[in-house]
């Protein structure tokens, strides 16, 4: 069934829903693009580019965006030339989540030959160093679409870790998932992979829902690879999807900001599951990522690294967590605060947070101590990861104990815990 339709109409893009979608009553973005027969125009943002935001997620940026942006230039196209309705055509098929363009402009052969990971991370150095690649159409085409700033290729990967293209329909056998390749970043230096892999394990121990990781070994290096969530192959689930793929949206989008906007509090991610799911087991998972994020360090925590999905009925979830890693975050905060508190969130911003959401102290208690168990096997974990010491012990100093303060007295007219 068709969503809709995109023009562009004096100089703006227009986008309107199809007369059967409405009928269908499904809402791929409650929040900000309601179900109505009409036209509408999304506000212009330099994100965006003017469309609405549940389709603006399906443009690459970061690094998908500079190998196409390379990739056109190479062809003599200036990027700047290129409109969103022709970067969506780009994307075609190949987008995360449920959404496909049509026409679509890329390449549609299916390649099953393995993937010369070698090469393609000898690439990825080439255009960070700003020359000349002789794979960049075949990075354009693998890593074209997914957002982020790390480079990375769409792939599937069997048990024997044979890679192969990600981009179209994949023989049986083989899951779809995302490959990371690893640069030298100015904190982990060239462990940024083996770090992630680490924190994976890591959120494990601590019931965070994380879909399967693995590490790859390319030349004396290592690939950070994991699958995906929004397509069906290899995935163990029963709800019924848009055929192989599963509509994906993240609280960024659905909240209809741009990237770097400064007022996000965890509060709006739990108002949002709310509303969505209706659901507390969503508001319980999505704190107990939060104070794994806390206890961690891993303050690259905006709107676009949490997601909900939705089925063909129209019934929404919380994604799997992804994107779990050590980092300073912007000015040395967390991304998304916690009840206004972003620096350090301490026990009493997570319990007043909780409390508004209905969590009772034992809950809240209960995951803040499995958090905590399952941050102490970080030693360990990388150590097995293949983490330096030095490197390891550097990040776990930046670890938050998340312990209750000894005296604490409930409120007898609100019902909450004052400190």
């Amino acid at each position: 069934m068709a969503v809709g339709l995109l023009a562009m109409l004096n100089g703006r893009v227009a986008f309107q829903f199809s007369k059967d979608f409405v009928k269908s009553g499904l809402q791929i973005s409650p929040l900000t693009l309601p179900l109505m027969e009409q036209p509408t125009f999304a506000p212009i943002g330099r994100y965006s580019q003017g469309l609405p935001f549940v389709l603006a997620e399906s443009l690459s940026d970061g690094w998908g965006r500079l190998v196409v942006d390379r990739f056109l230039g190479e062809r003599g196209i200036s990027p700047s030339e290129v409109g969103p309705l022709d970067r969506l055509a780009l994307i075609g098929s190949r987008g995360m989540g449920a959404l496909v363009y049509s026409p679509d402009l890329t390449e549609t052969d299916r390649d099953t030959d393995t993937l010369d990971l070698g090469s393609l991370l000898a690439g990825v150095e080439q255009i960070n160093e700003g020359k000349a690649v002789e794979v960049l159409p075949k990075l354009a085409k693998l890593g074209g679409s997914p957002g982020g700033a790390r480079p990375k290729i769409l792939a599937g990967i069997d048990e024997n870790d044979r890679v192969i293209s990600g981009t179209e329909d994949m023989p049986a056998g083989y899951v779809p998932c995302i490959l990371k390749f690893p640069v030298k970043s100015e904190i982990l230096g060239r462990y940024e992979c083996e770090t992630e892999y680490a924190y994976s394990c890591m959120a494990r121990l601590a019931r965070i829902t994380i879909p399967e990781t693995r590490l790859l070994q390319v030349g004396k290096q290592k690939a950070f690879c994991i699958q995906r969530f929004d397509r069906v192959q290899g995935v163990s689930s029963d709800r019924k999807t848009f055929g192989d793929r599963l509509h994906q949206h993240t609280l960024g989008g659905l909240l209809g900001m741009e990237p770097g906007h400064s007022v996000c509090d965890y509060k709006h991610l739990l108002s949002v599951a709310l509303r969505l799911t209706g659901d507390k087991r969503n508001i319980l998972s999505l704190f107990r990522q939060m104070v794994f994020n806390i206890a961690t360090h891993n303050r690259d925590d905006h709107a676009r690294n949490f997601s909900f999905m939705m089925d063909i009925h129209g019934t929404w979830h919380v994604s799997p967590a992804y994107d779990l890693l050590y980092s300073a975050g912007p000015a040395g905060e967390h991304s998304t605060s916690v009840m206004g508190e972003c620096k350090k969130p301490e026990w009493q911003n997570i319990v007043s947070l909780g409390e508004e959401f209905g969590l009772s102290m034992s809950e809240m208690t209960n995951v803040i101590q499995e958090v905590g168990s399952a941050v102490q096997q970080w030693g360990e974990l990388a150590k097995l990861s293949g983490i330096p010491k030095a490197l390891s012990e550097t990040i776990s100093k930046d670890f938050q104990d998340i312990h209750s303060p000894k005296k604490r007295a409930k409120n007898t007219n609100t019902g909450h815990y004052e400190y």
